[in-house]
């Protein structure tokens, strides 16, 4: 359709006073858990493009929003940072209901926290929501880096513990994460990316559940 073409059945549409209104975003609901300190609220900085914090300071609750576009929609997605301290256990599943994909996050400077991953996150998630789907994220992948040069330096004289990719991506597999991506919200790598899978994997699964809502529909009618 050419431009004037376009112009005139807009025009036309005016005339007979018909409102053309744009179609409604799609939203999804996106919570991050994670033990504390191990970067959640940096990588949301990152993503809203706002200042790397210097000081860690324990989240309560927050709450953001975000424009995304995926494959030429755009979607709205609903952040919220979730504090992983066990004063908070109580307190954080409120945060769960309606959402529509989890973030599960553990830094690569703290073996603790992956393994944490499957001692705590898993059983809580799967308790509140067992059929809302999970990905896997590492945080501060940069130190992983930074620490590999040293040891170059040192010539291997170090053993820190820092955890794997190869690891992470064990631990995807045995929880049923469906993405496993590792981030730096300081160097900003990899954490749109990071986002933009959670909103894939929400959408995909919305999908499924209209599928199976569907045949569940024409089974009913069938008897």
């Amino acid at each position: 359709m050419s431009i004037k073409t376009l112009a005139r059945a807009l025009s036309i549409k005016r005339d007979k006073g018909i409102t053309i209104k744009p179609s409604p975003k799609k939203t999804l609901n996106i919570v991050i858990v994670g033990d504390g300190d191990t970067g959640k609220t940096c990588l949301l900085m990152a993503f809203k493009g706002r200042q790397f914090p210097g000081d860690y300071v324990p989240t309560v609750f927050e709450t953001y929003t975000r424009d995304i576009r995926v494959e030429g929609e755009i979607i709205e997605l609903g952040l919220w940072d979730t504090a992983g301290q066990e004063g908070y256990d109580r307190l954080r599943p409120m945060a769960y209901p309606h959402c529509d994909c989890f973030v599960i996050c553990y830094a690569v400077d703290n073996p603790d926290s992956l393994y944490n991953v499957k001692e705590k996150w898993l059983p809580e998630l799967e308790h509140f929501c067992p059929d809302v789907p999970k990905i896997l994220v590492a945080t501060k992948k940069d130190i992983r880096r930074r620490t590999l040069a040293i040891m170059d330096i040192l010539n291997g004289n170090t053993a820190p513990s820092i955890v794997s990719y190869e690891e992470g991506m064990c631990t995807a597999a045995m929880i049923g994460a469906s993405r496993f991506l590792e981030t730096s919200a300081l160097c900003n790598d990899g954490v749109t990316e990071m986002f933009n899978q959670t909103a894939r994997v929400a959408l995909e699964e919305r999908e499924k559940q209209k599928e199976k809502k569907a045949k569940k529909n024409a089974r009913c009618c069938i008897m």
